[in-house]
């Protein structure tokens, strides 16, 4: 079997990773070629993945935009942004159906055009939700595709499914997972100071984790990318509340083994998400390496953080809630929230689903062939 992983196409999918999308198809072509599974990564320039061919059409990073960024351009630029992109992943998808060595296709984009696309493709193509439902291009595909028996569609958690009123009730939920042969040795006590790792971006809630911070007069460390269109927020909004704190750190962007070895001190991670996110990368690395995660309620929070035992789930922007819960996590058992996540989110768990509905996709495939052959022959011999 040879599987085509299409990305997001806004930036490599190298480390350090700017998102969860790339975590998630980087550690996927990784997981599959150890299984034995060929891969073939369409991403943009500078993505690089051990063993794996990458074909980028030559696109640089940044020419494909994600919706944050595409609000901030004029119609116009909209307009003519929309285009580019829905021909580069026309162009995407037809290299991958033309190409005979790729037997499946498993899309991972944002573009609407695999999905319309898969209504005639000669070849299955499996389609992976990386966002929460919302007016978009990408939302009315799914609204027209989503009771095709040709559009395998599944979500990352089910509270990214709920949202998605298109799509039916029995639609696959494969949470991502994260490598824990990767991961260091989860720390028995922690040096008593507070993470946030993400993107800076307001709709991470960074402010909020500054803030509970301050109330409760412990260090917070922060990792992540600075995005081009929050460069402004950063240094007009958030570096004021860094610098000369005494006690608010930026670390900036650091690859995966790095940001592990600071983040597995640290008594417990802040998640003051402000949208609906739909699964969470952090959450899950952080619980991994034994650090519980305080999380305000939204997107996957409370299906992945287990009360009491991996963090908590406060009230949405419930900053007093959110520092009592901090307080709590100094009582947690450290040891036993690594065990807990790692057995919950084992990157194998993840890999053995997509794998599976891989073969049953090319099954239910070769099926409908042959009976479409069997029609064929029926109707030849019987006018």
């Amino acid at each position: 079997m040879r599987v085509a992983l299409l990305s997001l196409f806004w930036n490599p999918i190298r480390e350090p990773f700017t998102g969860g999308t790339e975590v998630f198809v980087h550690d996927l072509a990784e997981g599959l070629l150890e299984r034995g599974i060929e891969v073939v990564v369409y991403g943009c320039k500078g993505t690089r993945i051990a063993d794996v061919e990458v074909r980028t059409f030559g696109t640089d990073p940044g020419r494909v935009l994600n919706p944050t960024r595409l609000s901030f351009m004029p119609g116009f630029g909209v307009a003519h942004q929309r285009d580019f992109e829905d021909e580069l992943f026309h162009r995407i998808v037809i290299d991958a159906m033309e190409d005979p060595s790729i037997d499946l296709v498993h899309n991972n984009s944002f573009s609407p055009v695999p999905l319309y696309v898969s209504k005639w493709a000669p070849k299955p193509v499996v389609h992976t939700l990386h966002s929460p439902a919302g007016p978009s291009a990408l939302a009315r595909a799914v609204s027209v595709m989503a009771s095709a028996d040709t559009a395998h569609i599944c979500c990352v958690s089910e509270s990214q499914r709920r949202g998605w009123d298109a799509l039916p009730a029995n639609t696959p939920v494969i949470w991502n997972g994260v490598r824990t042969d990767n991961l260091p040795p989860t720390e028995g006590n922690s040096d008593g100071s507070l993470a946030f790792v993400g993107r800076i971006d307001p709709t991470k809630g960074v402010e909020d984790a500054i803030e509970a911070a301050h109330h409760l007069e412990m260090p917070l460390n922060i990792f992540g990318p600075v995005p081009p269109h929050c460069e402004d927020y950063f240094h007009n909004v958030v570096e004021p509340l860094v610098r000369g704190s005494g006690i608010v750190y930026y670390h900036g962007h650091l690859k995966r083994a790095a940001l592990y070895e600071r983040l597995r001190l640290a008594q417990a991670l802040l998640f003051p998400v402000k949208w609906e996110e739909p699964f969470g990368y952090v959450l899950v690395e952080a619980m991994a390496i034994g650090v519980p995660v305080v999380s305000y309620g939204r997107g996957a929070a409370a299906e992945l953080i287990d009360r009491g035992l991996t963090g908590y789930v406060v009230s949405p922007d419930n900053l007093e809630h959110l520092i009592d819960a901090v307080r709590m996590t100094e009582d947690l058992d450290r040891i036993r929230c690594s065990r807990t996540a790692r057995e919950k989110f084992d990157h194998r768990h993840c890999l053995d689903r997509y794998v599976t509905l891989y073969v049953d996709v090319l099954s239910e495939r070769d099926q409908t062939s042959c009976r479409a052959v069997v029609r064929d022959r029926t109707s030849a011999a019987h006018p």
